[in-house]
């Protein structure tokens, strides 16, 4: 497959790598009772592989289902999100926004209505305002140290990156 990496980035890790950080990731969040976590920044980065345009990603607790991101809804008004798609691998839930109303949309898909999500990232209050409004039986919480955990100990493929 082909890259969508900015000129000076180093090669994309491989689905191994993606699915090592997510299974990581996801026992974490099933030993805390969290049933999804928003990320947002360089932790959206690290789940993504770096797609530009990117705003918020979702990955849910749940094996079974795949990670959403959302891109800003100008950067698939001008490239279809096919090609997108094609242009990378590790993302297969590609969704496009002004807010996070996407975000919503997904939680409301994986029945968190009343669950717990965690955060991870920048995540304004506005954000987190227009979840909650949505979304107001929601309990948000912080998991970045769940993220920062995964991220800390490096595997073998992100060593050779170094």
């Amino acid at each position: 497959m082909a890259s969508i990496l900015r000129t000076g980035d180093s090669a994309p890790l491989s689905i191994s790598e993606r699915d090592r950080r997510y299974g990581l990731i996801r026992e974490a969040l099933m030993e805390r009772g969290i049933g999804a976590v928003i990320v947002t920044g360089t932790q959206l980065v690290y789940l993504s592989g770096g797609i530009p345009g990117e705003q918020f990603g979702v990955l849910p607790a749940e094996a079974g289902e795949p990670f959403t991101e959302m891109l800003e809804w100008r950067h698939l008004s001008d490239i279809p999100k096919s090609v997108v798609l094609e242009a990378q691998d590790w993302i297969t839930d590609l969704r496009s926004g002004r807010n996070p109303g996407s975000v919503v949309e997904r939680l409301k898909e994986l029945k968190l209505e009343e669950g717990t999500v965690g955060f991870a990232g920048p995540f304004s209050q506005q954000a987190a305002g227009f979840i909650k409004k949505a979304l107001p039986s929601l309990t948000l919480v912080d998991a970045s140290d769940i993220l920062n955990n995964v991220r800390t100990i490096k595997s073998d493929e992100e060593l050779d990156l170094i």
